[in-house]
């Protein structure tokens, strides 16, 4: 499946591609797995991502560490 591109407007008021939402979405999890991939890390982390009519509209990422 293709995705959709269509332009969109960030909070400053420039103009951010979809396909660029995408891309972020996806760097900011390879970011959190190897950030929370490594030996004595216990907790959780969180990918939210938030859409509106198929398109990403916020990223959230969040990671939580447990203290045994």
């Amino acid at each position: 499946m293709t995705p959709m591109i269509s332009n969109t407007t960030n909070r400053n008021g420039t103009r951010v591609r979809a396909a660029n939402r995408r891309e972020q979405a996806e760097q900011e999890f390879a970011r959190m797995l190897s950030a929370v991939s490594v030996t004595g890390f216990h907790g959780t982390a969180t990918v939210a991502v938030s859409l509106q009519d198929g398109h990403i509209q916020h990223l959230r990422v969040s990671t939580e560490r447990m203290v045994k």
